[in-house]
């Protein structure tokens, strides 16, 4: 269907912590410079935690894509990325890769991209709109200032 997205319990049960390019790099160079960095594991996160179906709806809303819903993984899904897996090269989808997206992010207590230096780490909100801005809708639409309401920032997850 047109306007779907199907997702694992419609991505209200996975928490995500995503975390933007730029840091993780600045994270590298930092490791490489700092000589007590050698043979340990260091988490790649973001500043925050969100519910994935939130994220993915505030995604869709910077796009100013309207009529998006998200579904369940129905039978009919199912045969499709059982078909992509079976592509030669790189399938777009395989179950692998279905059951990656849907784990839920932890921190296990490793350091972080703040324990190498990296300070202030970008949030979404403040990428979404410049990663996504190709993909918008009516995107060379020059509109007026104030024109269009911005998308409110996805509700942050609070562990209770």
């Amino acid at each position: 269907l047109l306007n779907t997205m199907p997702m694992w319990e419609k991505g209200e049960r996975t928490i995500k912590q995503p975390v933007f390019i730029g840091d993780v790099a600045d994270g590298v160079l930092n490791a490489l410079m700092d000589p007590d960095a050698p043979g340990k594991v260091y988490e790649a996160i973001g500043p925050h935690q969100y519910y994935l179906c939130d994220l993915v709806d505030y995604f869709y809303r910077v796009m100013r894509w309207r009529n998006f819903r998200r579904t369940y993984m129905f039978p009919t899904f199912w045969a499709k990325v059982a078909a992509m897996d079976r592509l030669p090269n790189r399938p777009p989808l395989s179950p692998d890769r279905i059951e990656r997206e849907f784990i839920t992010d932890r921190p296990t207590g490793c350091p972080t991209l703040e324990d190498l230096g990296v300070k202030n780490l970008t949030s979404i909100e403040k990428r979404a709109f410049y990663d996504l801005k190709p993909f918008r809708a009516n995107a060379y639409y020059d509109e007026n200032l104030g024109e269009l309401a911005e998308a409110s920032p996805p509700p942050k997850y609070v562990p209770a």
